[in-house]
């Protein structure tokens, strides 16, 4: 009996991290606070064999008329454009994936002038569509032909957004630095003819492999009892001066990572939430989220892959989740000493 209050005991007090949920510097006004969020989604794109699979994330099949695209063609997102490129490898972090160079999510859009009216492009969608706050990132890299969009936002409806676009017509391949698009969509930019990438907010960045975040926080401008979606998108270009119309040639932008941490509006996760933080003072209940640096290869920090970081969790494969030669130590140490115990039970 002892022997199993031990193993229990064990087993309890290893399975306690980050119970009371995910901690991020964010700065507000110039001054740096931090944030808690209770849940987590995280997608590592570079080791999911097929996104069709995928429980997280729902390929979006469905068309766009020329007139709501505001633009002389529609556009017609398809899963057929949506392309899964794994590294051949879970301790793979480099390298080519399994159908050729650009490892991760491939989202394609057509080229050329379309026969039937519709470009075709692709658009994947988170399945929670119970985000109220959070800080949602990606590392995203953009396709150099001139024409296309590639974007990243929270989604309620076309009047309730919070878009970030990257349009590859603003690229500046001197420097590798291009403009980012931060459009707010609001019921004020309807009567306005929506809101539109150079109208709102830019910034510079560079480009080459980028890594994006957006965070929406209580004090946000857009009502707070909005929930909404993830979706990111390649698209043709819906600027002004370019409205709708077909690249020169297909091309295609890619996801690597998707890890994003919120505050559900569901009351069962909300319940969830306070029954896992038993004792918010004790340590590591709250874990920081990593940030993503440039580095030689693509590795990224997930809890999903670490050990006892995600109980209660909606996270796809985590049962199966990939390991990382990079993981926790305490993995080993916890399987060797559990099978010790067993064995020494079986003696007794």
């Amino acid at each position: 009996m002892l022997l199993y209050t031990i193993v229990f005991y064990f087993v309890q007090s290893v399975a306690s991290f980050c119970e009371c949920g995910y901690a991020a510097s964010i700065s507000v006004n110039g001054t740096l606070e931090t944030f808690v969020f209770t849940d987590l989604i995280e997608s590592d794109f570079l080791h999911i064999a097929n996104v069709a699979y995928d429980t997280d994330w729902s390929r979006q099949n469905y068309s766009v008329t020329a007139a709501d695209a505001r633009g002389p063609y529609g556009m017609q997102f398809s899963v057929d454009k949506i392309i899964s490129n794994p590294l051949p490898n879970a301790s793979a972090w480099s390298g080519p994936g399994t159908m050729g160079p650009d490892p991760g999510v491939q989202l394609i859009v057509d080229g050329g002038n379309p026969t039937d009216g519709y470009i075709k492009s692709a658009q994947m969608n988170s399945v929670r569509e119970d985000l109220l706050f959070g800080t949602y990132r990606a590392l995203m890299k953009l396709p150099s032909v001139s024409g296309t969009c590639g974007a990243f936002f929270w989604y309620y409806n076309n009047s309730q957004e919070l878009d970030m676009e990257l349009l590859s017509s603003q690229f500046f391949p001197s420097n590798n630095t291009g403009l980012i698009n931060l459009v707010d969509q609001s019921l004020a930019s309807v009567t306005r003819g929506y809101a539109i990438p150079g109208t709102e907010y830019m910034v510079i960045a560079r480009l080459l492999l980028n890594a994006v975040a957006l965070t929406r926080l209580p004090a946000s401008r857009s009502a707070i009892s909005l929930t909404g979606t993830l979706t990111t998108t390649c698209s043709p270009n819906t600027s002004p001066t370019n409205r709708t119309r077909p690249t020169t040639r297909q091309s295609m932008a890619r996801t690597t990572l998707s890890p994003h941490m919120l505050v559900s509006f569901d009351a069962d996760r909300q319940a969830a939430a306070e029954r896992r933080c038993t004792d918010p003072t004790a340590s590591e209940s709250f874990c920081y989220i990593p940030d993503w640096y440039p580095n030689n290869d693509l590795f990224t920090e997930y809890f999903s892959n670490e050990q006892n970081k995600t109980h209660n969790q909606t996270v796809y494969g985590k049962n199966d989740a990939v390991r990382t030669v990079r993981s926790s130590a305490c993995g080993v140490f916890c399987i060797i000493l559990l099978m010790i115990l067993a064995a020494y039970a079986r003696v007794i």
